[in-house]
């Protein structure tokens, strides 16, 4: 309980500490510390459900902008589609817990640099649809609200750590809102010129947390400060784990029926 207690106030300090700098709000980090003796509990399976009353103006919304990527290679933000689309996938489902699905699409046949996942809702009363999300398609969805979505590249000394930006989910204004970017230095791939002094859990990881937009590795955090910033956005850890279909007409219409 004591550790428990040590890892939450080191990581509200943190994050008064990082938003202060930035001169930012945030909400505070209410509830107990993560204890990381315990596995993460198994993701939430996220299926495409039947289609009700509720959800058919949506459902009509993403399938006919799915079909317009098929048959004219357009993104539904506008933007051309490159490649070969037979590698896109797609999802639908309440991913936000908002009570309405969103149209989860991503992107991954063009080249590294244009792959993009994209979270799409909708107005129930007008069928438009409108952008929650835009990242490179590595998301990890939270039960919590919170979205991890990895980096194209990790040219960093993190090592098995990938770095990512992580988001929460703003239900006033249905999208999902930047909160912070991670990455680490991994001791034991890259043992020169660690700084120990900022690692005093011994984890062999000290970690760059950037709330401003700006990356700065000026100023590396020890692992008990780092989940204690991370904890109130992924609270306990569960993931959710959304059905993705390939991007083909036959499973396209699955979405009108």
């Amino acid at each position: 309980m004591r550790m428990k207690t040590h890892l939450m106030l080191l990581g509200m300090l943190a994050l008064a500490l990082l938003t202060a700098a930035c001169g930012q709000t945030q909400e505070r980090a209410d509830g107990p510390a993560p204890d990381t003796s315990e596995e993460a509990p198994e993701a939430v399976a996220m299926e495409l459900a039947p289609m009700t009353e509720e959800s058919a103006a949506a459902r009509a919304a993403f399938a006919a902008a799915l079909e317009t990527l098929l048959e004219e290679h357009v993104l539904p933000d506008g933007t051309a589609a490159e490649g070969d689309l037979s590698a896109d996938r797609f999802a639908v489902c309440d991913v936000d817990g908002d009570g309405a699905e969103e149209l989860i699409l991503l992107h991954e046949a063009d080249i590294m640099a244009g792959q993009t996942a994209y979270v799409f809702g909708c107005n129930q009363e007008t069928g438009e649809m409108y952008a929650q999300l835009t990242e490179f398609p590595d998301l990890t969805f939270y039960a919590s609200g919170a979205v991890q979505a990895g980096w194209s590249h990790n040219q960093g000394k993190g090592g098995s750590f990938w770095p990512y930006t992580l988001y929460r989910y703003d239900a006033y204004r249905d999208l999902y809102t930047e909160v912070g970017s991670v990455d680490a230095w991994d001791q034991a791939q890259f043992p020169e010129d660690y700084p120990a002094a900022s690692d005093p859990s011994g984890s062999g990881f000290v970690y760059y947390i950037s709330t401003c937009g700006d990356f700065s590795w000026d100023d590396p955090v020890d692992e008990s400060i780092y989940l204690g910033w991370r904890y109130p956005y992924v609270r306990g850890g569960q993931t959710l784990a959304p059905e993705y279909l390939p991007l083909n007409a036959e499973y396209v219409h699955l979405l009108e029926s």
